[in-house]
């Protein structure tokens, strides 16, 4: 419970407490007051001669003291405008008091009034005094000439120089620096930062560089005072300022190396490792491009870290063999600069894929021999060929196929191919050399059979004249184009069984040296039919009834393999009479006998030969 005796005046007072608490029963307590007179208490002020419009770090230092040690806790301390009767500022304590100087006018003498209104023992006062009122001080802010940073790592921080001064060269009091971006995002900013006295401060704004892509990019610095920084250390306050520029923000440079032979080979494609290292970051992105000669010949993707190295195709199919120049080229990207990397490289010929040569035909004077140089890859665009007899170069034999000349007789055949094409190493390739040469007779003629086409006849196989004579030949006899088994000599009797057919023999001639040769002759007309060579048949015995007569058929050339007889009486045959012997019976008597042999063999034409009649029979 508290009572107030504030407008009160010094004396005793007496009160009384009373409880009304029913159901309970009504107590009064009597109570006596001494109100004491207020101690008189004296104010002191310690006020800035000069205020600024809109000054809100100008501070009022107060102090209350009050007689006899009273206490002066408890009041408040109010600075009025006394032209206008309106309050500055209020506080419930003493010490620093905040004015707030934009309801004053600018310029002249202002009386102020600082009012301690007590609720204590210490009587209230009050102080006047006068104040300057001037114009908030202006600020000028600045910054560094030249913005401008090669790009950087995203966590890289560009360090800005900035700096505001009062144009009037007063105090800036307390505030900090702001760097915005032209969307008015804080890129950075400096913590409180204080000027006593000298009107000027400088400082060094860190920028974030996130996201920032390389560019010009606008730029605020701007100069942000702040009111009521530290009561117990007031400064001034001034006007906010700002300078604008241009951050540019410049793609980091790079460099590209390779390393690779400077040496190629034609049409074989290869690639080649290339790294990008730029001068601040280290992720790098973007493609690689290959160029020989100012042609494109590869490209790839560049994605990876400083300094990683990176496979750049290098298609060669299009670049012929010599001198060239191989520029790898990284075309950068959005944070980096291209660069680029020139060398010399020599793209050598390339080499053929090819098999043995070899030789088809036989090695022999006047045959023809042929080079199968077989499958190459790629194929010459131009072949040539040299022939060789026991290595020497033939005269004149520069084509695929030869004919062996009789001055390579005895020696040895080899042909040697080389290909060309244009871009590739010339190669040639040399075949096996053959056996020695071997010659080749030369007939006057062609084989002839000379002699009688017919069944039983000799033939003989006319060879001719030959060159050189060979030292061996062999015959063979044919007919109608077969061999005939064990027809080997040089004459030949002609077999029944050629009849009607036709006769032709085969020479062989051979000699060391050379090649064998067998020519055959033309055939013969088809052969004829033998004919047998046979005497006269006789017939001996007596011409008389009853006797036997006897047929003596003599020799046939050649031996008929059937013979038939045929005995006649008086020019008629006798029936049954067919042996060789005739018995004479009674009705022969007065005729005369005669007797018919008939001969046949295969292949030859069946003969009869009549004997001579006998004399009459007795």
């Amino acid at each position: 419970m508290a009572f107030t005796f504030r407008a009160s005046p010094a004396g005793t007072y007496h009160r009384a407490l009373r409880f009304d608490g029913p159901p309970f029963t009504t107590a009064v307590l009597p109570v006596d007051f001494v109100v004491r007179s207020q101690s008189p208490s004296t104010l002191t002020v310690d006020m800035p001669e000069s205020w600024s419009v809109g000054e809100s770090g100008v501070y009022v230092q107060t102090h209350v003291t009050a007689e006899g040690g009273a206490s002066t806790e408890g009041g408040s301390l109010r600075v009025i405008a006394e032209a206008t009767g309106e309050a500055l500022s209020t506080s419930p304590y003493q010490g620093s008091l905040r004015i707030d100087t934009s309801v004053l006018p600018v310029g002249g003498r202002q009386r102020v009034r600082v009012d301690y209104r007590s609720e204590g023992p210490a009587a209230s006062t009050s102080w006047v005094g006068t104040v300057t009122v001037l114009p908030t001080p202006e600020t000028v802010t600045t910054a560094q000439s030249e913005l401008v940073v090669d790009y950087a790592d995203y966590s890289a921080l560009l360090g800005i120089g900035v700096s505001v001064r009062t144009r009037d060269g007063s105090r800036l009091g307390v505030g900090s620096f702001e760097i915005l971006a032209a969307d008015d995002t804080v890129l950075g900013s400096s913590g409180q930062l204080r000027d006593d006295d000298s009107g000027v401060l400088t400082d060094l704004v860190y920028v974030h560089l996130d996201e920032m892509p390389p560019g010009e990019h606008p730029v605020t610095v701007r100069w942000v005072p702040t009111p009521d920084w530290d009561l117990a250390h007031p400064t001034g306050e001034t006007l906010p300022s700002q300078w604008s520029g241009t951050l540019t923000i410049r793609k980091a440079p790079t460099s590209t190396r390779v390393a690779t032979s400077n040496r190629f080979e034609y049409g074989r494609d290869t690639s080649v490792g290339v790294t990008v290292v730029p001068s601040t970051i280290t992720d790098v992105e973007g493609e690689l491009v290959a160029k020989i000669d100012g042609v494109e010949v590869g490209r790839a993707d560049r994605t990876g870290t400083s300094g990683a190295s990176v496979s750049v195709p290098v298609l060669l199919s299009g670049v012929s063999a010599g001198t060239h120049q191989l520029e790898i080229s990284y075309l950068g990207s959005d944070r980096l600069k291209p660069s680029a990397v020139s060398q010399q490289i020599e793209v050598v010929r390339a080499a053929f894929s090819a098999p043995a040569v070899t030789i088809v035909g036989t090695a022999q004077v006047g045959a023809t021999l042929t080079a199968n140089r077989g499958t190459w890859t790629p194929v010459p665009s131009s072949t040539t060929y040299l022939w060789m007899a026991d290595g020497a170069p033939i005269a004149g034999a520069a084509t695929s196929s030869l004919t062996v000349p009789e001055s390579a007789l005895g020696k040895r055949i080899s042909v040697a191919v080389t290909g060309a094409r244009a871009n590739y190493t010339n190669l040639t390739r040399t075949s096996t050399p053959t056996e020695p040469v071997l010659g080749v007779f030369t007939p006057s003629r062609l084989p002839s059979v000379a002699g009688t086409v017919q069944v039983g006849k000799t033939l003989t196989a006319n060879r001719w004249t030959w060159t050189p004579t060979p030292t061996t030949v062999k015959y063979q006899w044919r007919v109608d184009g077969k061999a005939v088994s064990g027809a080997t000599s040089k004459t030949w009797t002609v077999p029944a069984s050629a009849k009607g057919k036709k006769v032709s023999v085969a020479i062989t001639g051979s000699t060391t040296g050379y090649t064998s040769k067998t020519l055959v002759s033309p055939t013969t007309a088809a052969v004829k039919a033998g004919a047998f060579v046979a005497p006269a048949t006789k017939i001996t015995g007596t011409t008389k009834v009853g006797s036997t007569l006897k047929a003596v058929r003599g020799t046939w050339t050649p031996q008929p393999s059937t013979v038939k007889y045929q005995w006649k009486v008086g020019g008629v045959a006798v029936k049954g009479a067919t042996n060789y012997f005739f018995k004479v019976p009674a009705s022969a008597k007065g005729k005369r006998v005669a007797v018919v042999v008939t001969g046949s063999r295969t292949g030859y034409v069946t003969k009869t030969v009549t004997s001579a009649l006998t004399s009459v029979i007795r």
